[in-house]
């Protein structure tokens, strides 16, 4: 039997739930986050940035609530000439958002029990994906949109889930690395930051370098 099953479309692999209106006169200084697509980063949420509503208002929207893990796609944004912001981005929910809301603009996928969470997010976080999402996008010069139909309609060859979790779990471990050698990098920055600081603006290099 192949490893692989040949489904034609992601559709038969996920159920979706767009995210909900959130009315801006609801927000409050603290209480529960609203995730909306400005904090949004490249591949996950941005936040220090967050919105909120009170508990009464979250707890009449349960459906709408994140947790860790969930993948996220943009579905209401500008085109690929501002990445940052563009139509069909992928993200992930980290551990510090957990039990936020969605607003509108963007929809959860939920996989099924024969697609692995973290393999659908590096799925669609590969160039194939990006490609085919923009090409379905519609909307004027500074705005573009997808539909739910044009994610679901997503050619796909899935593998089996224990593969799907090897693969899945290598990406992973490769993104960590990246990530603990960018906070090194940021330190790093930091402290060289410091220290020209220290040496030049306030004169006051270490003992025994003076006049060095």
């Amino acid at each position: 039997m192949s490893e692989v099953e040949t489904k034609q479309k992601l559709g038969d692999y996920i159920t979706t739930k767009k995210g909900f209106a959130f009315k801006s006169s609801w927000f409050v200084e603290s209480g529960i986050p609203v995730v909306k697509v400005s904090n949004f980063t490249e591949d996950s949420i941005d936040k220090e940035s967050l919105s909120y509503v009170s508990t009464e208002i979250a707890i009449q929207y349960p459906e709408f609530e994140l947790f860790s893990g969930n993948v996220v796609i943009q579905t209401v944004g500008s085109w690929p000439n501002n990445p940052k912001s563009v139509v069909g981005k992928a993200i992930r929910v980290p551990r510090s958002i957990n039990s936020a809301l969605l607003n509108q603009n963007a929809v959860i996928l939920y996989p099924n029990s024969d697609l692995d969470q973290n393999y659908l997010f590096y799925l669609l976080k590969n160039d194939d994906f990006k490609k085919y999402i923009i090409g379905t996008a519609q909307g004027a010069a500074n705005q573009a949109s997808i539909t739910l139909e044009s994610i679901k309609n997503y050619p796909v060859d899935i593998p089996k889930l224990p593969r799907q979790q090897r693969i899945a779990s290598i990406l992973s471990a490769y993104d960590d690395l990246i990530e603990n050698n960018t906070r090194r990098i940021k330190i790093l920055e930091e402290m060289a930051k410091l220290t020209y600081r220290e040496w030049f603006v306030e004169f006051n290099p270490p003992a025994g370098r003076a006049g060095a």
